[in-house]
Order: C-alpha cells, then structure tokens, then sequence
C-alpha cells in the first residue's frame, strides 16, 4: 500500500506535524504546499524523526516540495514546469510506469472563475501531452485545485473533466463535437458535506458574497480509468496529527494556530 500526503501548511511551521503524521500513518510520500522551509530542510526534519529513509528526487525551485520514501529515482520530474505551479513526476511499480502530478493552482483569491478554468484547461493539455509521449494513463493528480469538485475547471470536458462516480469513467473518455476528451475519476465528491466520513471539506471561509459554500473541497485527488485497479481505499481528510487537533472547536481548520486547509491522505494498492 502505498501512501500520500497532501498538505498545504500556509507557510507555518507545521514540520512538527508533519512528521507526526508521517510515521502515524507510515506515509511513503509528502508533497507540501506553501512550505517556507527549503526542501533540503524538509527532509531533514522528516529523517531525523521517522524510523525510514527519505530522499528529494530533485530539488528545482517550484511551489510543491516533495519527498519520497521510495527511493531515489523514485519520482523524478519527466516535464519542467517554469511557473512551478505543477509538477509532473514518473514512478514504476511492478514493472508498470505510473504518471504523477502535484499541482497547486491560482486562488480565488487571485484569480476569476474564467481565468481558473483557463488555467485548468492548460493544465489538463499539458498532463495529457506527457500521457502520449510516455504511452499510457495510468495518471495520478493530486493537489490543491483551489477549486470545488463540482467547478467548471474540474467538471468541463476540456479541463480536468473529473467525474463523481466510477461507473462514468468506465469508458475511459468521451466524445464532445468530434474531440476525445479522457475522464479523471474524483472521489473527493464522496467526501463533502455532512453526511460523509470526516469533514465536509479541506477548507473552511465564510464569505460576505451572496454565494458561499462555507466549506469547500479545494484539495483533491484524481485518478484516470487505468488506475482504479489500484485504488482500493478511500482517500481521508485528516483532522488530527498524533494528539494535535487540526480544527478548532467548532470542527473548522485551525488557521488561528495552524493552516487554514486540512491534509489530505490517499492510497494505492500497487503490489
């Protein structure tokens, strides 16, 4: 089983936590958002606290650190993306080569809906520019979105076109006015609101618009057709780290003390 985490920590000094949720979880491999610590740094920390060895695939500047506890050709970097927004990285298991992407993308902070989806088509060209050159889907996209699951730049045929249920996928793409648009499966839909294992989402903000969601999942992982064998567990929004709560009273982020996003945890069955 293999294991990832996702965190973007809003440049505080969560390491401790961190690695807490490294060896709670025997994570295989850390991807970290808005870290103000040099990825040198980050292993380091996560060294001298877990009982494993970890490695930096590689060190180019980008907005993502990630170490991996898989080895050091593990996950090296088959695309150079210069905005450092994402990050497109091979890994073989089993003799089978698997695509992995980390992306965290513009905020709305920053960003309009419009330009959100444009990027996102960007995005989504590029990932499937690298699936014809490597020959193959088995493509994993994690990340922060900065986007909700049912958004234009996740649902839209010519972004990420990530759908809620497996049984959609199934065919692997469909056709819209003559073009072949590939599915990514989001099981993140699974995972708001409620009704649901854990919180209704990663990140929480109460806005004075008309339209607010309050919570909203903007951390997602998504998986094409020809990685769902592998998939065998559903991915977890994490509220704890050892005895560290990461929400607050009233079960939202702690961005008082903490991040204003939650971790997220997700595995595949790969042996």
């Amino acid at each position: 089983m293999l294991k990832t985490l996702f965190w973007n920590i809003r440049r505080q000094p969560l390491l401790n936590l961190v690695c807490e949720l490294v060896r709670e979880h025997s994570v295989d491999v850390v991807v970290l958002a808005e870290c103000q610590e040099s990825p040198e740094r980050v292993l380091e920390t996560i060294q001298a606290t877990c009982d494993r060895r970890f490695f930096l695939p590689d060190a180019r500047p980008s907005r993502l650190v990630l170490v991996s506890g898989l080895g050091s050709e593990q996950f090296r970097e088959v695309d150079l993306d210069l905005t450092g927004t994402m990050s497109i990285r091979r890994a073989v298991f089993e003799g089978l080569e698997f695509l992995w992407g980390f992306v965290h993308l513009s905020s709305k902070l920053h960003k309009e809906s419009a330009d959100q989806t444009a990027l996102a088509r960007d995005v989504s060209s590029r990932f499937q520019l690298i699936e014809q050159r490597r020959g193959h889907r088995r493509t994993v996209l994690c990340g922060d979105f900065n986007m909700n699951p049912f958004e234009r730049g996740l649902v839209e045929a010519g972004a990420f076109h990530a759908m809620m249920t497996q049984d959609s996928v199934q065919n692997g793409s469909r056709i819209v006015m003559n073009q072949e648009f590939p599915f990514f499966y989001n099981p993140m839909w699974g995972l708001i609101g409620d009704r649901t294992p854990g919180p209704p989402g990663t990140y929480y903000a109460r806005r004075s618009n008309h339209l607010s969601y309050d919570w909203n999942m903007l951390d997602q992982v998504l998986f094409r057709k020809d990685v769902l064998p592998y998939f065998k567990v559903d991915p977890q929004v994490l509220t704890s780290a050892g005895n560290q709560l990461l929400v607050n009273q009233r079960g939202r982020p702690d961005k008082e003390k903490l991040s204003d996003h939650l971790p997220l945890l997700f595995s595949l069955q790969l042996k």
